[in-house]
């Protein structure tokens, strides 16, 4: 009766199977403002009016997929979608405890009117100021909780993080879980914390500094992997920004100087935060020096190698190859309309995979863009070339990224390969919610490394 006065929609039907009932509820919801849920719930009552089985079914849409009529306010499957985007189902019977009327317990006896939250077996208090360091975890324990029969999942308790100004904050993040609230932040400063349910709030204050830095070493920013890679040498194109900064102990200060070992007005080093750029205007090898900010006796090196930069033409010509688990072999060929020309025909072909394509452009490049065109109207080819920042090609397949184009052996006899684990692998990711399944691409090198790829490399990344 609660669930039938809480919403227009809903259905209910009650079948007689002797002493017991069947209920059945359906109603639909939008939630968080981006998805959309058809939910339906059935539950038997026993003889003592007690429920003894229950399922819950619960089949969503990304509201990018739902047409909304402004009139009615009704949401519909947008045409052309088929299947739900996501799906979950529950099912189970009611064997805790005494079997009574109160058992399971209303609405009333899981909702929080009273908890606190414990920090170190001490109570915190209102407004409290806890302090912690950099990806240090602060864990809280609730406590004192009123009625004891409160549930945590159904009368959900949040937490929301704030900075110095009540503004909301990327820097930290919180969440519950079973009892215990986290607080962690990956910066330093001050931050508002609530912790609150429907009816209680809860809240402090957690300060937030870097420990003490005992080790310091230097790091190349790697864009696959979002983060600094130890690094003693590396190697850049004259007039290319390089990444660099300190990799320092968990919790260590980060801040730190750069500066080359011997002054060169022709390259420029910008230090923003806990990072560095790098940049040369000339070829050469050159040693730049990080000092921790936090204990000057910590230095590092990073020998950086600024090669001349490759022309265009050298190399929107020739042949090109990459391997991939789904395309198998493909195959670019660039072919300039004449010697030194950055224009001119390609050919891409992908063979041996589960994509098997020929597509035939024009290209040119100018202004630092390489513009593909089909070479006749009809041509219909998924693949296309990107010519990057750092003079590589990138394969395209429907606009994704798919790797790195690399030249074939120029010549010469190959040396017999030794019996290795190296190669490309091709795997089906099945989604265990949707059972969607997802082209996965491994690439495993000798060294123990590997690269995947998955759904186009919108996953992807280096283990």
């Amino acid at each position: 009766e609660e669930a039938m006065n809480y919403k227009d929609g809903f259905s209910q039907y009650c079948e007689i199977c002797g002493l017991h009932k069947a209920y059945n509820y359906s109603f639909e919801l939008v939630l968080s403002d981006y998805y959309y849920y058809f939910i339906n719930v059935e539950f038997t009552l026993n003889v003592e009016q007690v429920i003894e089985e229950f399922n819950v079914t619960m089949n969503g849409y990304y509201l990018e997929n739902m047409d909304l009529n402004a009139e009615t306010g009704v949401y519909t499957v947008k045409e052309g979608v088929l299947g739900y985007d996501f799906n979950s189902k529950v099912e189970g019977k009611q064997f805790v405890g005494e079997r009574s009327e109160k058992n399971p317990f209303s609405a009333a006896e899981v909702m929080f009117t009273a908890f606190d939250l414990k920090l170190n077996d001490e109570i915190v208090s209102e407004g409290q100021e806890i302090t912690a360091g950099v990806q240090e975890s602060v864990e809280l324990t609730l406590t004192n909780v009123a009625p004891v029969t409160a549930n945590g999942n159904l009368d959900e308790i949040k937490v929301y993080v704030t900075d110095e100004f009540g503004l909301e904050t990327w820097s930290a993040f919180g969440s519950y879980d079973d009892g215990v609230v986290t607080v962690t932040s990956y910066q330093i400063g001050t931050f508002n914390v609530e912790v609150y349910s429907t009816n209680v709030s809860k809240k402090f204050v957690l300060n937030v500094s870097y420990g003490d830095t005992t080790s310091f070493e230097a790091g190349i920013y790697n864009y696959d992997t979002w983060e600094m890679e130890p690094a003693t040498e590396a190697s850049v194109y004259v007039g290319m920004d390089l990444e660099f900064g300190p990799i320092v102990n968990e919790n260590g200060n980060p801040e730190f100087t750069a500066e080359l070992k011997e002054v060169d007005e022709t390259v420029s080093i910008t230090v923003m935060g806990t990072s560095a750029y790098f940049n040369a205007q000339n070829p050469g090898v050159y040693t730049v020096v990080l000092t921790s900010v936090a204990n000057p006796e910590l230095t590092a090196e990073l020998v950086v190698t600024v090669l001349e930069a490759p022309k265009a033409e050298d190399i929107l010509n020739g042949e090109y190859v990459l391997e991939t688990g789904m395309m198998g072999t493909v195959t670019v060929v660039f072919t300039p309309e004449a010697e030194g020309a950055v224009k001119g025909t390609v050919v891409i072909s992908a063979k041996g995979g589960y994509v098997e394509e020929e597509g035939t452009f024009t290209y040119e490049y100018a202004y630092g863009w390489l513009q593909l065109t089909p070479a006749s109207e009809d041509q219909v080819c998924s693949f296309g070339v990107d010519y990057q920042f750092d003079y590589t090609l990138a394969l395209t397949y429907n606009g994704f990224m798919q790797g790195v184009l690399t030249r074939p052996n120029a010549g010469g006899e190959e040396e017999p390969e030794e019996e290795t684990i190296a190669g490309y692998y091709y795997a089906v990711y099945t989604h265990p919610m949707t059972g969607m399944e997802n082209d996965m691409l491994l690439l495993l090198e000798d060294d123990g490394t590997g690269v995947y790829s998955f759904m186009n490399e919108l996953y992807a990344g280096i283990f």
